[in-house]
């Protein structure tokens, strides 16, 4: 499961080498998978090798359903472990995105409070000049 940290009740930014570490220990599970069943097919030779039966067709029937089956959990892995790093990289995108938004807007902000605090200081240089003229007539 990705882990998300948070602190003081706020959501922190993905780690997104957490989530590559957990994607690693997925990995590490579908490679135990491969093993499990390259066994299992060894087993299958071997038993084919050593044991004439009736029954030989519904064993090779079962060790096959088994192969597929781990196969396909082993596809599902493998698929997990590369969406939890693809996700985890396109959530830390999304935040570097966010995160520049919300500088670009703090910066307009303080631009747009610059420029009106200066036209304010503007006006009141102005008003003050106006008075001196008018002081001096």
């Amino acid at each position: 499961m990705l882990k998300i940290k948070k602190k003081e009740g706020k959501i922190m930014a993905i780690d997104v080498s957490l989530a590559s570490s957990q994607a690693n220990t997925i990995t590490g599970y579908y490679n135990t998978e491969n093993g499990v069943k390259t066994s299992i097919a060894s087993i299958k030779g071997d038993i084919a090798l050593n044991w004439e039966a009736d029954e030989m067709t519904s064993i090779n029937t079962n060790i096959d359903s088994i192969v597929k089956d781990i196969a396909t959990s082993m596809t599902e892995l493998q698929t997990l472990s590369s969406d939890i790093v693809t996700t985890a990289n396109e959530i830390k995108q999304e935040e570097v995105a966010a995160k520049a938004a919300a500088d670009a807007a703090t910066a307009k902000a303080a631009a747009a409070k610059a420029e009106a605090d200066a036209s304010a200081a503007n006006a009141q240089m102005q008003q003050q000049k106006t008075l001196q003229i008018q002081r001096q007539q």
